[in-house]
């Protein structure tokens, strides 16, 4: 999902939310005419994961970065923890 909200005559301020493929926030983006490397975008992960051993979710955010090439920013995910969150989602 993106919006668009028009801040000057030549400025926009565009926000997209991209979504996991269980219905949650994976990541939001913000161009941003300063992070001029890679993408332009500043970004933040999102991640919701259960810890089967503790039977507790857990939520992680990461600060926000901006997406340089080679850069290792964010939140990892991993298909166990996506498993988990599906599982929990289904029931």
């Amino acid at each position: 999902m993106t919006a668009t909200q028009k801040i000057t005559s030549g400025l926009n301020k565009v926000a997209t939310t991209v979504m996991d493929g269980l219905g949650g926030v994976h990541q939001t983006q913000l161009q941003d005419p300063d992070c001029t490397a890679g993408s332009a975008l500043v970004k933040v992960d999102y991640i919701n994961d259960y810890d089967s051993s503790a039977h507790q979710s857990l939520s992680k955010t990461s600060t926000p970065y901006c997406d340089t090439p080679g850069g290792t920013f964010g939140c990892k995910r991993y298909p166990v923890a996506i498993y988990w969150v599906a599982l929990l989602k289904s029931q």
